[in-house]
């Protein structure tokens, strides 16, 4: 004979359940709103993943607009672009440094959390100062 598995037979494990379901619910509503994910930077379409290592955060260029420009973002290995970042706030990283390849220079910096889907990237280099506006992905 089949037995038929009931949640209102184990209550225990219902509980159990809807407690995973409600963690996995807040640690994906949390991911949406803070720092981490995947940024696009406007000037050249770069796609940037930021994510969190060891209490400092990183942003590593994953790909671009541009396939031929992806090919060799990939050939290259990593890239970090953004380094050592430190959180101040919810909305506020700051004392860490981005790497502009072109240019082949690391400056000081900061990151700015306007909403959700909007980081202001403020480079900083002796007397001045340029930002950046990028889009969540």
């Amino acid at each position: 004979m089949k037995k038929h598995f009931s949640l209102s037979a184990n209550p225990g494990f219902t509980f159990l359940l809807f407690t995973f379901i409600l963690g996995i619910s807040l640690i994906s509503a949390k991911a949406q709103t803070g720092i981490e994910g995947k940024w696009k930077e406007p000037k050249n379409g770069g796609i940037i993943l930021i994510y969190e290592e060891n209490g400092k955060y990183f942003g590593q260029l994953i790909a671009s607009d541009d396939p031929k420009e992806t090919e060799k973002i990939k050939a290259k290995g990593k890239i970090l672009l953004l380094r050592d970042f430190e959180k101040k706030s919810e909305t506020k990283f700051c004392c860490g440094k981005i790497y502009q390849p072109k240019k082949e220079k690391l400056i000081s910096a900061e990151l700015m959390l306007e909403d959700k889907n909007t980081l202001k990237v403020i480079g900083k280099s002796g007397f001045m100062s340029g930002s950046q506006t990028w889009k969540r992905l």
